[in-house]
């Protein structure tokens, strides 16, 4: 397993830093950090950290900014998980696809979604309704300008 030190300079680029979790939010368990490897069964990536729930049947987990202890987003279930990777899957298309500027997007998602302040306006923050509704108003976007 790779050291775990923090650079300080990687810290001050994190924008909206996260508290690092001690409680699971999704079954009160306690936090740990550990290698990404006791999750997948295999190190990935050149930061393989992440804070995990130690209750194995949660099997809440999240990942870290790099080289910070900075978590990603919040700790999420298996069903979380799959709910934050449909989003992404009709979100991210809007820049990577269409060529808006990332930070345009989210901040037209922050208005539709009824979030006053960008700044936590996160599919890594977000719950399974969130993500559910990120969904719902990225294909009612895209029947729009259709």
């Amino acid at each position: 397993m790779k050291v775990f030190k923090v650079s300080a300079a990687q810290v001050k680029k994190v924008l909206n830093p996260l508290p690092v979790p001690t409680i699971c939010p999704n079954c009160g368990g306690a936090v740990e950090r550990v290698s990404n490897s006791v999750i997948y069964r295999k190190e990935y990536g050149a930061w393989p950290f992440a804070y995990r729930c130690v209750v194995d049947v949660c099997d809440s987990y999240v990942g870290l900014h790099p080289k910070t202890d900075i978590p990603l987003g919040t700790l999420a279930n298996k069903a979380v998980r799959a709910a934050r990777k449909q989003a992404k899957s009709h979100l991210s298309p809007m820049w990577e696809v269409d060529g808006m500027d990332k930070n345009a997007v989210y901040a037209w998602l922050a208005r539709e979604m009824g979030i006053t302040d960008v700044n936590h306006c996160h599919i890594g923050w977000f719950d399974a309704k969130q993500c559910a509704k990120v969904v719902e108003i990225c294909l009612n976007n895209k029947r729009n300008a259709a």
